[in-house]
């Protein structure tokens, strides 16, 4: 959608050992000087960029976010400089448990209430149907040149069909991803 739109876009993988240097940016030697480096959200932040916090929910500590995530200047404390966002500055965020912790995914925590209160909206993303997985894998399969033959795959997606059914009727405790497929 970024490339479509003309849209600098910056991907932040959250983790558990993600600290405010990795999202913000640290000081560190360049021919013998310490300068400041942007990290990602002060790359998007300037650059009024599409900035991605993926999986948001494996780290709850990252207070630093509160006022970005409002839109509102930003004082580097390392360098004394305070910056504002670019227009069209965008930030979205991913998660397994809608910031809650509450996820048959190991590692996802509760994020702060201020935190969650700061993002303007959620939106969930539900299993989808089996035809759009179909178009899903075909696109994947010819992107990476695979030969796999139709049979196989029609194989492969009723099985799927066969694990949803059992999951949704409380059969099975996870169902078999889009990813996995």
């Amino acid at each position: 959608a970024c490339a479509n739109c003309g849209r600098e876009f910056f991907r932040c993988q959250i983790t558990r050992e993600t600290i405010d240097e990795d999202l913000i940016g640290t000081m560190h030697l360049e021919d013998g000087n310490t300068v400041w480096a942007d990290g990602p959200v002060m790359k998007a932040y300037r650059s009024g960029g599409v900035l991605l916090l993926d999986e948001i929910d494996l780290n709850p500590y990252l207070m630093i976010l509160q006022g970005i995530l409002e839109g509102k200047p930003f004082y580097i404390k390392q360098t004394g400089e305070v910056v504002k966002p670019a227009p069209g500055f965008t930030i979205f965020a991913t998660g397994n448990s809608k910031g809650l912790g509450e996820s048959e995914f190991i590692g996802t925590t509760a994020l702060n209430e201020a935190q969650r209160d700061r993002f303007a909206m959620y939106l969930e993303q539900g299993i989808p149907s089996i035809s759009i997985e179909k178009r899903i894998a075909n696109r994947y399969i010819k992107m990476e040149n695979l030969d796999i033959d139709d049979k196989i795959k029609e194989s492969v997606f009723s099985w799927v069909a066969l694990c949803r059914k059992s999951y949704e009727a409380g059969n099975l405790t996870q169902y078999i991803s889009t990813r996995r497929i």
